[in-house]
């Protein structure tokens, strides 16, 4: 899922070479959504580099793509 490939980069590294520096965390581009005032569509299209058409349009339906993992996008449907 786009969200959660940006929050892995995100984390932090340890570095374990002494003397070497950590790399800089990779940002998620954009502000997260106002909750006061709810998009029609997924909450994270605006920040998604893979965001479609549809996705301004409907809250994607949830799918089960392994044992114990659900996703809301339409790159799962």
């Amino acid at each position: 899922h786009p969200y959660t490939r940006g929050l892995s980069r995100a984390y932090p590294r340890p570095v374990t070479i002494p003397g070497a520096r950590a790399s800089p965390l990779a940002a998620i581009p954009g502000a997260p959504p106002d909750l006061s005032r709810p998009a029609p569509g997924c909450a994270f299209e605006p920040r998604c580099a893979q965001r479609q058409a549809v996705c301004i349009e409907r809250v994607p339906a949830a799918v089960q793509p392994a044992e114990g993992r659900h996703v809301r996008c339409v790159l799962y449907d």
